[in-house]
C-alpha cells in the first residue's frame, strides 16, 4: 500500500497521488458506480493529480450506504426539470436537448433576436432620405 504525501500541503486530510489511493478508498463517482453513496461521513482523504490543481475527496467504501431508491414522485421531479430545461423561454417549444444556460433561449431564438438587433442597428445607421422629411 502506498503511503500519503502531505507535503507542503494546507490539507488536513491524507494526499495520494493518482492511481495511488488504497482499494478501500473511493470517489463519489466511483461509490456511485457500485450503487453506493457517502452517506454523511466526512472525506477521509484527498486525491491530488495535475501537480496539485485537481482535487477529488475519498470515501472509506466500508462506511458508504446503498443509494436511495428511485421513487414515482422522484422521478417525476426529475422528469419535470428535465423538461423546463428542454424548453424555450421566448417560444415554449421542447427542443429535445438541455437549451445552453448562457442564453436561456433556443438557438431559432437566439438567431432571431441576433437578426433583428443587426436589422434594428442597419435602421439607426441608415441616413434619413429625402422622402421622410
Amino acid at each position: 500500500m502506498t503511503e500519503p504525501t502531505n507535503t507542503n500541503s494546507d490539507s488536513v486530510y491524507p494526499i495520494y497521488a493518482y492511481h495511488h489511493a488504497p482499494p478501500h478508498l473511493k470517489t463519489r463517482r466511483q461509490l456511485r458506480k457500485r450503487g453506493l453513496r457517502p452517506g454523511g461521513q466526512e472525506p477521509v482523504a484527498e486525491l491530488r493529480w495535475y501537480g496539485g490543481l485537481r482535487v477529488a475527496y475519498l470515501y472509506d467504501v466500508h462506511l458508504a450506504l446503498p443509494v436511495r431508491p428511485m421513487t414515482p414522485r422522484r422521478e417525476r421531479a426529475l422528469a419535470e426539470a428535465m423538461r423546463a430545461r428542454r424548453t424555450c423561454r421566448a417560444c415554449a417549444q421542447d427542443t429535445g436537448k438541455c437549451i445552453p444556460r448562457r442564453y436561456g433561449i433556443c438557438w431559432s431564438c437566439v438567431e432571431a433576436d441576433k437578426a433583428r438587433e443587426d436589422w434594428e442597428f442597419e435602421q439607426q445607421q441608415a441616413p434619413e432620405s429625402e422622402c421622410a422629411r
